[in-house]
């Protein structure tokens, strides 16, 4: 008898009964790290965007 898998994704919690990934979790879960993957390209582009601000303030 496997223990039930609990994970916890944003603010839900989700208890499954044993290791077999559900299809419709692992959609979400590629989403969620694309989509965190995305924040982290806009924040990087916020950091240049600021930076050049910087350079251009100073020449």
């Amino acid at each position: 008898m496997s223990k039930p898998i609990i994970e916890k994704i944003g603010n839900k919690i989700i208890v499954r009964k044993s290791q077999e990934p559900d299809p419709q979790q692992l959609m979400g879960q590629m989403l969620v790290s694309q989509s965190l993957k995305i924040e982290d390209l806009e924040d990087k582009l916020d950091l240049m965007g600021q930076m050049l601000v910087e350079l251009s303030l100073k020449e």
